[in-house]
Order: C-alpha cells, then sequence, then structure tokens
C-alpha cells in the first residue's frame, strides 16, 4: 500500500520534507496522489505547495511542512535550525491557507476540471518539534490541523479525521475526480502519433530550403544587422531563425580573446584579492519611489507598483536583484562555452526567488533558476559547463554563502537533463 507521487522523484526542499513525504506516502493507498512542492503561480505572486494529497473518497488536503524547531509565543510561529542562534518569523498556516484558496480558484477557471468544488482542507506538519500538553492552538489552527513530530506515523488517519469533519464542505472526491485533478496540476500529455505527425511536418518544411535560400544564408554570415522581408512562405522566418544561432557564438577574436583574459585573471588571483563595483542612486518620487540609477555612463530606472507608494513605470528591486543574479550566472555559461568552443544556439534563464514578506528580518530563502539551452553538445558536457559556471558566478556564490537555496534546473533542447542544488543547511 503506497500513494503514488508527482513528479515520481521529487526534488525535495530539505530532509524534513523527504522524511514526511516518504513516511505518509507508506501509509496511503495505492489510489492516493501525492503532490510534491508542486508550484502555484499566477498573475499577482508566485508559491508553492509543500505536499498536496488527493485521496478517493476522503478530500484534497494542502500541508505545508516545516522542519526544525518550531514554536509559537504570542500568537506569533518562530523557527529555528540546528546551529542557528536566532530564530525566524514563519507563516506555515498562512502558506497553506493560501495555496489551498489558490488549488481552489484554479480548479473553478480550468476547462477540464468539472466537479464544482472540492473538498479542501490545509494543514501544517511539524517534523522535528513535539507539541506538549501546555501547548495553546492559535485561534486560525485549531489542535486537529496542526500535526507534530509524535504522530508523523499517523499522518494518514490524522489527515483522514481532519478531512471527514470539514463542516460544510461538499462530498469527497471520486477517483475519477482524482483523475481530473492530476490532468489539471500534472497535464495532459500529447500523443506520440501527434508528436509523429508534428515532427514530420517540420522536417518537410525544413527540406523546402531552396538553394538560392542556403546562398542567402551564407551571405548574411558576415552582417551582425539584417533586415529580412518576404511575403507568406518565401522562407523569411527560416532564415531568420537559422541565421540566429549561428551569429550568437560566431564573435571576434577580440572579444574571444577578452573572456580568456578576464577567465585567466580570476583563475592567477592571489586569495583575498578585491574589486568592487558602483552605483549612484536617486530618488526622484514623488512617493517611495521611481529612482534614477547611474553606473558609470548607463542610467535606468527602479520603481515599486502603486499599493507600495510607487509609480509603476519600471520594474521593482527585487526584479533587478533577481535580473542581476540570473544574468550573472547566464554570463558565466557563455563564458565557458566561448573559452571551451561549445556551441550553443540559444541560452534563457527563468528565475523565481521566494522571500519573507515581514517588515523585520524578510529575506530571500530559496531560488530558483531554470536554463534552457539548445545546443548540439552531449548532455554530460552541458551538465559539467553549468556546475562549474555555478561556483564561478558571483552572485551564486553570495547568496549560497547568505544561506538562500539555489536550485538550477537544467534543460537541454527541451529536456531536462540535471537538477543543481546548493544548500549551506545540508
Amino acid at each position: 500500500m503506497t500513494a503514488r507521487l508527482i513528479p515520481e522523484d521529487p526534488e525535495y526542499v530539505n530532509s524534513s520534507e523527504r522524511s514526511f513525504t516518504e513516511a505518509l506516502r507508506d501509509q496511503l493507498p495505492d489510489d492516493a496522489v501525492m503532490f510534491i512542492n508542486q508550484r502555484l503561480t499566477d498573475h499577482e505572486s508566485d508559491r508553492e505547495a509543500d505536499v498536496i494529497l488527493a485521496w478517493p473518497g476522503v478530500g484534497i488536503a494542502v500541508i505545508e511542512v516545516k522542519g526544525g524547531s518550531v514554536s509559537l509565543v504570542n500568537q506569533e510561529w518562530r523557527q529555528r535550525w540546528q546551529g542557528d542562534s536566532t530564530t525566524r518569523k514563519i507563516d506555515p498556516v498562512g502558506q497553506a491557507r493560501r495555496a489551498k484558496y489558490w488549488l481552489r480558484d484554479y480548479l473553478d477557471a480550468h476547462p477540464r476540471w468539472t466537479r464544482g468544488r472540492p473538498r479542501l482542507a490545509h494543514l501544517i506538519a511539524l517534523t522535528a518539534t513535539e507539541l506538549d500538553d501546555t501547548f495553546t492552538a492559535p485561534t486560525d489552527a485549531p489542535r486537529w490541523m496542526i500535526i507534530d513530530r509524535s504522530e508523523i506515523q499517523h499522518t494518514a488517519a490524522r489527515i483522514s479525521a481532519a478531512l471527514r469533519q470539514a463542516e460544510g464542505q461538499p462530498a469527497p472526491p471520486s477517483q475519477n475526480d482524482i483523475d481530473q485533478l492530476v490532468d489539471c496540476l500534472a497535464g495532459v500529455m500529447i500523443p506520440q502519433r501527434d508528436l509523429l505527425a508534428d515532427l514530420a511536418e517540420r522536417e518537410s518544411t525544413c527540406d523546402l530550403l531552396s538553394k538560392d535560400q542556403a546562398n542567402v544564408l551564407d551571405s548574411l554570415s558576415s552582417h551582425t544587422q539584417v533586415e529580412i522581408r518576404g511575403g507568406a512562405g518565401s522562407g523569411k522566418t527560416w532564415l531568420a531563425v537559422e541565421k540566429r544561432p549561428d551569429r550568437l557564438m560566431r564573435v571576434s577574436e577580440d572579444v574571444r580573446a577578452a573572456v580568456l583574459a578576464d577567465l585567466e585573471s580570476r583563475r592567477s588571483a592571489d586569495p583575498g584579492a578585491m574589486a568592487a563595483d558602483r552605483v549612484v542612486i536617486e530618488w526622484i518620487g514623488p512617493g517611495t519611489a521611481p529612482f534614477r540609477v547611474r553606473k558609470g555612463d548607463f542610467e535606468f530606472t527602479v520603481d515599486e507598483p502603486t499599493e507600495r507608494g510607487g509609480t509603476n513605470t519600471a520594474p521593482n528591486p527585487l526584479a533587478y536583484f533577481l535580473a542581476g543574479a540570473a544574468s550573472c550566472l547566464a554570463n558565466h555559461y557563455i563564458s565557458l562555452a566561448l573559452s571551451e568552443d561549445i556551441s550553443l544556439r540559444a541560452l534563457g534563464v527563468v528565475a523565481v526567488g521566494r522571500f519573507d514578506r515581514v517588515l523585520v528580518g524578510g529575506a530571500f530563502r530559496d531560488i530558483s533558476y531554470d536554463v534552457r539551452m539548445e545546443t548540439d553538445e552531449p548532455a554530460v558536457r552541458i551538465q559539467e559547463l553549468a556546475e562549474r559556471a555555478d561556483v564561478m558566478c558571483f552572485a551564486s556564490n553570495t547568496l549560497a554563502n547568505a544561506g538562500v537555496i539555489l536550485t538550477t534546473r537544467i534543460f537541454v533542447n527541451g529536456a531536462a537533463v540535471a537538477t543543481l542544488r546548493r544548500d549551506a543547511r545540508a
């Protein structure tokens, strides 16, 4: 008797999540499904549910998992990890509740969901904390919603009881409802015959490249800026796309020499060698933002949305923070590729950072990068490049040394090939 995990081999944030997930999985029937670290994104925010349990005949539970030593002081949850001298404020109940309502609203709007609102509950699991008899539950989290360390081996029974006693809730989901939920959250696979038909169509389209088009492509190789015009079906899009990757890695010897010199200067630098960067910031106002930022001869604007007192005319500071970190990482991918003749047709990074939204002590807790590359190089060579770029990146090293958990997922030609993780607490 064991539940199905999605994904089958999850990437856990810490050992607490792993131990809780595995214990709960082994207590559940075969028809139950557990979504692990399910990313929940809408137009306003990005969040993650540690565990979503879909249990036919019982209900759907959203569970926030907290490791370390967790305490409740003056109705405020605090967490301390082993080796830490201070505690930090957390909001496990709020996280679980928001994820539950996001899931409900997501299903309401999903075209494949026909069930209506399902039976839902949110709970928190304290994997390393045992609550004693003197514990007084907060008003927004009665004791039945909290699973402590002593109850981990009976988690399934606790969740079942919580879902069954939920007042005013709809009937439990059927097996068909759970299958629909899996389709909505995990996606529906495209039939193989459709994929093969797609591939055949693309191959036949590529064969339409004429000798004249090939000659045009060769003649463009020495130009850095080209405007391609033509009627429908003339092949202008193909030419533009085909030219772009050829140009990306075709840099002058001066550029390559500069990259090699920079890498060598860092490789041979004495321990403790320092460098510095400098920006000048000027408040424009009239609210909390915008600000004018100058770096040498360059100038850009930093703003805040109107709900935080800004004018919403430019990205906010944390967006620049993430963009800077991701760009620094991407720069090291390209620098290594240029220095070692690794051909990349394209590279893109999507960065998502999660942080504590509190007045005092708020900080980034984890940042994830999805790095997507197009290349004919072997996947193992790209993974080795990614590993070296990660430890060379100034931003990644700064974040990792500060205790921010960094997760980098590597995709080559659309396929996931590796996941890199840096966690100082592990």
